[in-house]
């Protein structure tokens, strides 16, 4: 009963930290509580993916030598009219020209014939929060230039809680109207390919697309570049800009926006127009990364954890310790497969964590349900009239005195392994020795002592030595290791009957085996198993021993092997008195001894059978009529 109630605790508390653990990660999962630690992660594996720049990127830069050479920004329209004028007879793929256009000059009709010959891509102006009250305000670029053929979309980059941009909305918008990212329209540009505005959803008064991860091919000036200056000086020849996507940006410090990566060096910024050239290249080389969606992200979490808690169920501490290990490098790299191979992006980091925590948490929950359980052992053991353990007194440490306790019970323990020695060597030596000699004197001084006294105090001297010797084979069987070599089951029974032949002759018993047994569907190949074979020839001795004690002079003992299924059964049946019911009961108790016994019996034989067949995995049973002989079977396991 008490095994079953803590049983019973165990998997209470098993389902209790479960339950705990799971709701945990799923909080995590759902509020994104580790996104800091997620974005390392990710930053790490964005290194890892680095690639060459793409030849159909190039940057025109408004760099500090073209503000050198040129003057201050912003610079007249004029000279952005020159710089399309001359990108026309190239022929570019598509031109972005992040710069915005929102308010008017008087150079404005020269642009707009630029823009009526390339149709650049401009970026609007989003303010969010807007002005007046407004959620969020935009001012579109001029009407000439739009109504020339320039095409309109958004430039926003928005940076994560730590300042650091991943990841772009391919549309955003308000009011009803969604506005494509300037990236996304050049990609689609220079592709041949519609731009479809990916779903949308309004947050605050700001209509978002799903967020896209940028797989960013390196850091700053990682792609091919071109001074502003040098395009209008004519210093690169048009066929370097043809069939490629154009940028022009500001790339000068301090004069645009610029964004810190995770491809950047430690307070380096990348401007924008750097950053959209990563987006093209990753949207025409169809690199896309994207987040993983509510039913992965939680599969993610929380199947590594349910593993760890079933092992916590079923395997042994060593085991989980090893599980743990190979859970978190298994979600490790399942998450970095996924992100290289796939485009998916599923952080590993609500798993690790769940694992991390729920391993101390069950350690601990083990720990304190072990430790009082042994408290309670203790505590019994205090009761214990032993010195030693009266020895162990409250140290006002709780875990010293468990300590204490602990020293105090395997000293106990000690000095009752060496009693139960010197007992078996009392009887192995000191007891049967006196018993040998009375014999033997008995022997010596025929006539000097009645016949019948002699027989009865010959008779009370041998029942003592089997008493001992019973006693010791059954301590042994029940202490000693047992060897798991490889036996055959029929060269035992040949061993026993071979040993038993002189009881058998002289009562004139004959012994079957072999061919000669009753066991139905004996065969002639080896029936084997594993175990100690001393012992269980013994046992079978002990068993054949009785068939003959108790069976009529002149009658016949079966005994064989049999293979049943996996097991091999030692069958072996006698023509004797048989038991009864209540008899066979009680029979593989230690001395439990009946009427019909003769004088020399010791009541431990069938008790060491019935615990050398318990250590080998086994059973033996008993099957008995009064009146028409019994039959013992001793089952072991075979080796297949």
């Amino acid at each position: 009963m008490a095994g079953l109630t803590r049983e019973r605790r165990i998997v209470s508390e098993w389902l209790a930290v479960a339950l705990i653990a799971t709701l945990g990660i799923a909080l995590v999962v759902a509020t994104d509580l580790f996104q800091r630690a997620d974005n390392l992660v990710y930053d790490q594996l964005i290194r890892l993916k680095q690639r060459p720049a793409s030849d159909a990127v190039i940057i025109v830069t408004i760099d500090e030598e073209s503000l050198a050479q040129l003057g201050g920004f912003p610079w007249p329209r004029g000279l952005h009219a020159r710089a399309l004028d001359r990108l026309a007879a190239a022929r570019p793929a598509a031109i972005l020209y992040d710069v915005l256009f929102i308010d008017p000059s008087p150079e404005d009709a020269e642009l707009a014939q630029a823009v009526a010959q390339t149709h650049p891509i401009l970026p609007l102006a989003m303010e969010i929060p807007g002005r007046n009250g407004e959620a969020v305000s935009v001012a579109l670029p001029l009407p000439t230039l739009r109504e020339a053929g320039a095409r309109v979309g958004h430039a926003n980059l928005s940076p994560d809680a730590d300042g650091i941009v991943r990841r772009a909305y391919l549309a955003e918008g308000t009011d009803g109207t969604l506005w494509p990212h300037v990236a996304a329209l050049a990609a689609c540009a220079a592709t041949g390919k519609a731009c479809e505005l990916p779903r949308a959803t309004e947050s605050e008064g700001l209509v978002r697309a799903e967020p896209f991860l940028i797989p960013f091919a390196g850091g700053r000036e990682h792609f091919r570049m071109v001074p502003f200056r040098a395009l209008l000086d004519g210093a690169v020849p048009p066929d370097y800009f043809t069939g490629k996507v154009v940028l022009i940006g500001a790339t000068a410090a301090g004069m645009g926006d610029a964004y810190a990566t995770p491809l950047a060096e430690r307070n380096t910024l990348m401007p924008g127009v750097e950053l959209n050239a990563n987006i093209i290249d990753a949207l025409m080389a169809g690199r896309a990364i994207a987040p993983a969606g509510a039913a992965t992200r939680y599969a993610m979490a929380l199947l590594p954890l349910w593993l760890m808690l079933a092992g916590f169920l079923l395997a042994r501490p060593r085991f989980n310790f090893v599980l743990g290990l190979a859970l978190s490098a298994a979600t490790l790299g399942t998450s970095a497969a996924l992100f290289a191979v796939g485009g998916l992006w599923a952080s590993p980091v609500a798993a690790l964590v769940g694992l991390i925590a729920v391993y101390p948490l069950w350690a601990w929950r083990r720990l304190e349900a072990t430790t009082s359980y042994l408290r309670e052992e203790f505590e019994r053991f205090r009761h214990d009239p032993d010195p030693l353990l009266a020895a162990a007194r409250p140290t006002g440490d709780a875990v010293q005195t468990d300590i204490e306790l602990l020293r105090g019970a395997i000293a106990h323990l000690r000095s009752a392994t060496r009693q139960r020695e010197e007992a078996l060597r009392f009887l192995t030596h000191d007891m049967r020795s006196p018993q040998a000699s009375i014999i033997s004197t008995l022997a010596l001084s025929e006539g000097a002592v009645d016949a019948e006294v002699a027989r009865r105090i010959e008779g009370h001297a041998r029942r003592t030595l089997a008493l001992a010797d019973g006693f010791v084979q059954f301590a042994r069987a029940e202490a000693q290791p047992i060897a798991q070599d490889e036996v055959d089951l029929r060269d035992v029974v040949i061993d026993a009957a071979d040993d038993l032949w002189s009881q058998s002759s002289a009562r004139h018993i004959r012994v079957e085996t072999g061919d000669g047994a009753r066991a139905e569907g004996e065969e002639e190949e080896p029936c084997l198993t594993r175990g100690d074979r001393p012992l269980l020839t013994r046992a079978v001795i002990n068993l054949l021993g009785n068939a003959i004690k108790y069976s009529p002079e002149g009658s016949t003992v079966h005994c064989g092997v049999a293979r049943e299924g996996n097991r091999l059964v030692i069958a072996i049946e006698d023509e004797g008195p048989g038991l009864s019911e209540e008899q066979i009961a009680g029979l593989f108790e230690p001395f439990r001894r009946f009427a019909h016994d003769g004088p020399d019996g010791a009541g431990l034989g069938l008790a060491f059978v019935h615990m050398v067949a318990t250590r080998h995995g086994g059973e033996v049973a008993c099957h008995s009529t009064p009146g028409a002989g019994s039959r013992f079977e001793l089952s072991l396991a075979a080796i297949v």
